[in-house]
């Protein structure tokens, strides 16, 4: 670069502008301005060298065109350039004295104006009217001036902060016709204001932050009353010169540039009296500060001042990122292992194998397809390595005798040349189950493989020619992992496996010693450059717990646990980034995260796909795309559904800006009961709502079980209550209320065809007076007759139901066409109770959604089914005698009327046979005839509730209608489930189970919400899931379940109940190993959608705490319950009262 391109002295402002799509800095000096490149920091430009700049600022480009740079000069005007060309592109002058500052406010009509700070006051120059406009209070008296300005948003209101020399400040709203002063603060400091700048950050209200030479940082909120208010004060100590806000992913934050030669980070809701961190240290006065955020999501922060010198400073909070992520290669099928190395050629590659028996040797500079060995395209190198899925993978070796070492579910340990792809040996390893984890190590200087897997063995042998495998440690459980460290001579080996971790030396293979007993699922080396340590994952049904294995010490630590997830660590892997040692974990729902040794995340999780991790690993690739000579580490990942990803690793500094942003608030004293609720107090609703979608989609077809996933206390049954509540508000509503719920529901004739009888007026009159002596179209008024003909039809189950149930037209309407059923297992102690629980909560879901005459009919009808019609006839008959004392007088009575009257005719007719005198005695015998033939009449058309057992019209009845009260004891199960004895398909089947779910479902969806099984003991879980499996298998009716459950546990509990199955996958791995994990299988088998709760997002549990503890000017705390959902508002309004 020409020497008169070189500038010299003060750096005394700088922003960042974009042209043509890059990132370039501009940094303002006496001579002119300079433009350097993002991140090299190299000066690419050098734009109006005949000026002094004082200020500049960034006029963004519309419609993706190149910003623009706005450069205030000395001589008091304000010029215009474009920073990819260089070309100045417009020129105003504002007055005679030095432009102090500019800035970039947008007015009502959305246009833009530039906002010039000089002696006179402070204008806006309106580039579209090519006015220049002196805003009316913004000069000074005397020697008072304006030295700064910043514009902001106030309730989408622009408004412009000034900053004055004699340390007040100025507000006005530019949306505002008349532009007059909203407000003046004679002391926003004690000192000079050196920097305003606005502040973009919602959540935490604060819209603009000054700076003075007094030491203190202000932060402002909008007030109703004052204009703003100065909420919060952090203290530098020193004079703040400049100020920059930016925002790490979802956090934001404040950067501050001090007279002390500091450039520091800030928390908005940290401590006050000391930064998150220091980014760099100038040797002098730091005068000029400006931030933006790279495309890769990271954030560069440049700074100037007094020695002239830049410094330019990336941070990456997210390591990697799904934005730089690329697809790298596609199975056919899963890919159960990989590893990354160097060849012998120099290149480094990629090896990943799985189900397709494949070894595939992939490039990682080049994105390859699936493997296809018709395809003309250049495909990757592939092997067919092994006669089984290929389990295990890594690399051994040097890079110029590298080795390639597979293990596969042949039982085979195989060697092979990564660069070529050619076998080397076949290890004579002798595995008696599949080989599932391998490592390396040097032993009296020669290279050993050791391996393990299925059997519960750990095997090691020598990669020399004629090197036998001898077994190392045996009876161990499944070897998930074996992880080598230097000792001596030798190594000390690591076995992980599903009986725990053990430690033993390959030297000496007596010396186990035993750390834990509980399950691994991962683990990996970590070397932190003072010790080896293993990493290892544990998968007991805690969230994320990661320990640390002391090989040397044979000692375990505890490490870290990440709670914001309920996935499962199924891959580790470990690499030094710069100086910081990272630890990589994949877990089982496709996801990828970075953490710090100590347990601090690194960045947002990225995700390799949707299904399981099983490889993870760190290889070197290009840095750049013009070659090779440079490389940079790049994480790569496999998971079940074959997809190989990769992603760059950034190789800044970290950026730690630590946890969820939040409001400070005083402490508090408060104690809540951990019960579920209806609200949604944490921005669950979209799960809620796409779970709701997928059980009433029309091509999910029933039986369908979808399971929600989440360790004790994460919130399970407060989404099941609130999912309940869309999608049956009135069953919800009843459950909260504790009372009886709306009748929903109605029977209508299934001859008619659907046909409704609810406009009476539309019937024809000889029929509505039938409709209405039936009791309504399907009859409800139940009588002798009735029940007489009742008999005449087809007997026991063969008997059809002449009507269908479906929702009323206002239920409907009102979205209450489904049916919940809530089932609580944990309710109950014995597995028999278990299944009269289930068959109440179904039972009285179902038909209490009727109307009480038709549920007493679909009761009678059901019952019906059970009696013997010759018992039915016999208890019609005796339903005509008097059981009264009244009316066995008054039957006694009438016969004796009735044998005195016949008496007296035929004593009359023998004595006399004359007509005239039967007369009077046969009318008494007609009158007393035509009594008794009324009487019966009118009792055959009363009611059947009388001559009936109570519990005929309200639940199953053991001997059917015809039972008599004595035998009602027998079903007492059916009202109180804690006193049955009777379990399984036939109890269910003898209450009726599969007739009224068969009944309900025909026009409705049944969903059966079950909760707290992970709550369950063993047997009350097993009894559980058989129950569900009879719904599965549709012996009940098509029904949908929603299951509140953590996984592990239930799978745990499951294990204990077939614990025969697990004692025999044990002692013979080879045959019966397929029979390990039953209780997943069962899970596996059941469960046809898993969903797992997702992580609360952090802007949704600072409201939550914030509306918790009703932060307001007091602080105190409320007594009540948990808030609603209207949280996040209250938070919001809250946030601007804390002092």
């Amino acid at each position: 670069m020409p020497d008169l391109l070189k500038l010299t002295g003060a750096v005394e402002h700088m922003t960042f502008v974009k042209a043509d799509g890059r990132l370039v800095l501009a940094a303002s000096r006496s001579q002119g301005v300079e433009l350097r490149s993002v991140p090299d920091n190299e000066v690419v430009a050098v734009l109006g060298t005949r000026i002094a700049a004082h200020s500049v600022a960034r006029l963004p480009g519309r419609d993706g065109a190149s910003d623009r740079l706005v450069v205030g000069g000395a001589d008091g005007a304000v010029r215009l350039y474009d920073p990819a060309t260089g070309d100045e592109v417009d020129i105003q002058v504002i007055g005679d004295s030095a432009v102090q500052d500019v800035a970039v406010a947008t007015l009502s009509d959305g246009r833009y104006v530039i906002v010039a700070v000089h002696d006179d006051g402070i204008s806006l120059w309106d580039r579209r009217d090519e006015t220049v406009t002196l805003l009316p209070g913004s000069g000074g008296a005397g020697n008072i001036r304006p030295f700064k300005a910043c514009s902001f948003f106030v309730a989408e209101q622009q408004w412009l902060a000034g900053a004055y020399n004699d340390n007040s400040l100025v507000v006005w709203n530019l949306h505002d016709a008349e532009w007059e002063p909203l407000a003046r603060f004679p002391r926003a400091h004690t000192g000079q204001i050196w920097s305003l700048i606005a502040v973009d950050a919602p959540e935490s209200r604060y819209v603009i932050a000054s700076g003075s030479s007094d030491g203190t940082i202000k932060l402002w909120t909008p007030d109703p009353g004052d204009v703003l208010t100065p909420t919060r004060t952090l203290i530098e100590a020193t004079t703040v010169r400049r100020l920059r806000f930016i925002r790490d992913a979802e956090v934001p934050l404040l950067v501050t540039a001090s007279a002390g030669g500091g450039v520091s980070l800030w928390r908005f809701d940290g401590p006050t009296d000391r930064p998150l961190r220091e980014i760099t240290r100038h040797l002098g006065e730091v005068w000029a500060l400006a931030c933006a955020t790279t495309a890769d999501g990271g954030v560069v922060i440049a700074s100037g001042g007094l020695q002239g010198t830049v410094e330019m400073t990336p941070l990456q909070t997210d390591l990697v990122t799904d934005l730089t992520a690329r697809d790298l290669f596609a199975a056919r099928g899963t890919v159960w292992a990989g590893a990354g190395g160097i060849a012998s050629s120099g290149r480094h590659y990629i090896a990943v194998g799985g189900v397709d028996q494949r070894m595939h040797i992939l490039d990682p500079e080049v994105a390859q397809a699936a493997f296809d060995p018709h395809a003309s395209a250049p495909q990757p190198l592939s092997v067919r390595a092994h006669d089984g899925t290929i389990r295990a993978m890594i690399t051994a070796g040097t890079a110029l005798d590298p080795h390639l070492i597979t293990g596969s579910a042949d039982r085979r340990v195989r060697d092979w040349d990564p660069g070529s792809g050619a076998l080397r040996a076949d290890l004579p390893m002798h595995h008696q189950g599949e080989v599932w984890a391998l490592a390396s190590f040097l032993k009296d200087g020669r290279l050993h493989v050791a391996s393990g897997g299925a059997d519960g063995s750990v095997r090691i042998c020598g990669l020399r020619d004629g090197d036998e495998a001898s077994v190392l440690i045996g009876d161990c459980g499944a070897v998930n992992a074996v992880v080598a460290v230097p000792h001596g001579d030798s190594a000390l080996l690591t076995v992980a496996s599903t009986r725990g971790v053990r430690v033993v030396d390959a030297e000496v293979p007596d010396q186990v010693t035993v750390l834990a007993s509980h399950q691994i699922s991962a683990a990996c080396d970590l070397d932190d450059g003072d010790r080896h340590q293993v990493v290892t994952a544990r998968t007991d049904g805690e969230t994320c717990l990661v320990e640390y294995v002391d090989p040397v010490a044979r000692s375990i630590a505890p490490g870290f646990r990440y709670t914001m997830s309920s996935a499962q660590i199924s891959a580790l892997s470990t690499a030094r980034i710069g100086q910081e040692m990272l630890i990589f974990a994949g877990f089982d729902d496709g996801q990828v995260m970075v953490w710090q040794t100590d347990g601090t995340p690194v960045g947002k999780p990225v995700r390799c796909g949707r299904s399981t991790v099983r490889a993870l690993g760190v290889v070197e690739v290009a840095a750049g795309e013009t070659g090779r000579t440079m490389t940079r580490p790049a994480l790569f990942a496999a998971d079940d559904d074959g997809h190989v990803r990769l992603w760059p690793i950034a190789t800044v500094g970290l950026l730690r800006s630590g946890g969820s942003i939040g409001s400070g608030v005083r402490p508090a004293s408060l104690l809540l009961q951990d019960q579920p609720t209806d609200l949604d107090a944490l921005a669950r609703d979209g799960l809620i709502d796409t779970i709701h979608a997928v059980l009433m989609a029309e091509n999910t077809k029933p039986p369908v079980v979808v399971g929600v996933h989440a360790p004790w206390g994460q919130g399970k049954s407060s989404v099941l209550r609130q999912l309940r509540a869309k999608l049956d508000p009135a069953g919800a509503k009843a459950s909260a209320a504790d009372t009886a719920v709306e009748e929903t529901h109605e029977l209508v004739p299934a001859r008619e065809g659907g046909r409704r009888w609810g406009m009476l007026w539309r019937v024809p009159p000889l029929r509505r007076l039938r409709v209405w002596w039936r009791g309504g179209a399907v009859r409800t008024r139940l009588t002798r007759a009735w029940a007489w003909r009742q008999i005449a039809g087809p007997e026991g189950g063969d008997r059809p139901l002449a009507y269908e149930m479906r929702p009323t037209a206002t239920a409907r309407e009102a979205g209450n066409a489904a049916i919940t059923v809530w089932f609580n297992p944990w309710m109950y102690e014995k597995p028999d109770q278990v299944w009269a629980g289930l068959t109440r909560e179904i039972l009285t879901a179902v038909t209490d959604r009727l109307p009480g005459p038709q549920r007493e009919r679909l009761w009678f009808d059901l019952n019906l089914r059970r009696t013997d019609p010759a018992g039915m006839r016999r208890r019609i008959l005796s339903s005509y005698i008097p059981r009264t004392l009244v009316g066995m007088l008054i039957s006694l009575v009438v016969a004796v009327i009735v044998v005195m009257g016949v008496v007296a005719v035929g004593v009359a007719a023998w004595n006399n046979t004359d007509i005239n005198a039967l007369i009077g005695s046969s009318a008494v015998i007609g009158l007393t005839a035509a009594w008794i033939i009324g009487n019966l009449l009118l009792t055959s058309f009363k009611q059947v509730r009388g001559w009936i057992a109570p519990g005929v019209l309200t639940r199953p009845a053991a001997d059917g209608v015809a039972g008599g009260a004595d035998g009602d004891g027998d079903w007492k199960a059916a009202r109180d489930p804690l006193e049955s004895s009777q379990r399984g398909y036939l109890y269910m089947l003898q209450h009726d189970v599969r007739e009224v779910v068969e009944l309900a479902t025909k026009n409705s969806p049944v969903i059966i919400m079950v909760d707290d099984l992970d709550r369950c003991s063993p047997p009350i879980v097993a009894d559980t899931i058989e129950a569900v499996n009879l719904f599965l298998n549709k012996a009940f009716g098509d029904c949908l379940f929603v299951i509140a459950l953590d996984p592990a546990t239930v799978a745990a509990q499951l294990e204990t109940v077939y614990d025969s199955l697990r004692r025999r996958a044990h002692d013979d791995p080879a045959t019966f190993g397929h029979l390990q994990h039953t209780g997943w299988r069962f899970m596996e088998k059941i469960l046809d959608l898993p969903i797992r709760l997702p992580r609360v997002q952090d802007r949704a549990m600072a409201a939550y705490l914030d509306a918790l503890l009703d932060i307001s000017p007091g602080g105190a705390a409320p007594g009540g319950a948990a808030p609603g959902g209207s949280a996040p508002r209250v938070a919001a309004e809250s946030a601007a009262k804390i002092p």
